[in-house]
């Protein structure tokens, strides 16, 4: 699919054009939905945040470690969702673009704002592909986690905790695009960024009915 394609092709229609600097906005709009993506999402996350207190429960059952020690490392485990993670986070999504077959890929955002963002310049995705690349950086780094930490000690088990559930609701953006996406389910959408214009194209396939 070419950009060419979506603005000449009259089957096509542009119904969203996001300024990457007004992202915020739209975020939060979709996040408001309540629809299945949003409701999902928090219950996920909220499922998780439960599972981590009954283990931390089970631990000070144990006397394997004090609350003390689980507030440290768990809020060494935030600090580091909160800075590093971003980094790797983003990386993931630029990882994901180019196995789609994305090629020039930007990094942006606002650090007063609190998002951040990767961008493939001028590459069309359809619905598939950019479920892809929305969700891999939440899997991968949810399933790490998972996999790493029955191999360490108690203190970086808290640690990883604190990775993975801040991270999971630092997905907030990209599960909202996600609602966009489940708010128009019953149309195939393609989507290019523009760099250069500071904006993505969303477009909904129309097909023709049948006379």
């Amino acid at each position: 699919m070419r950009i060419e394609d979506l603005h000449d092709d009259p089957t096509y229609e542009l119904i969203l054009e996001l300024e990457h600097e007004r992202m915020m906005p739209f975020l939060q709009q979709e996040l408001g939905r309540r629809n299945q993506v949003v409701r999902s999402f928090s219950s996920f996350n909220w499922l998780c945040t439960l599972g981590i207190l009954i283990f931390g429960g089970w631990q000070l059952y144990h006397g394997i470690l004090g609350p003390g020690q689980m507030f440290l490392y768990f809020f060494v485990g935030v600090a580091l969702s909160m800075s590093v993670l971003i980094l790797v986070h983003e990386g993931i999504h630029a990882l994901a673009y180019l196995l789609v077959g994305a090629r020039n890929i930007h990094f942006g955002g606002s650090f007063r704002k609190l998002y951040f963002y990767a961008v493939a310049d001028r590459c069309v995705l359809s619905r598939r592909r950019f479920h892809f690349v929305a969700l891999t950086p939440f899997w991968v780094i949810f399933f790490a986690g998972i996999i790493i930490l029955p191999l360490v000690q108690p203190e970086i088990q808290w640690i990883i905790f604190g990775l993975v559930l801040i991270h999971n609701w630092n997905c907030a953006g990209d599960f909202a695009l996600l609602s966009y996406y489940y708010e128009h389910s019953e149309s195939e959408l393609w989507t290019y960024d523009d760099v250069r214009a500071g904006k993505s194209y969303f477009f909904k396939q129309i097909f023709p009915s049948s006379t």
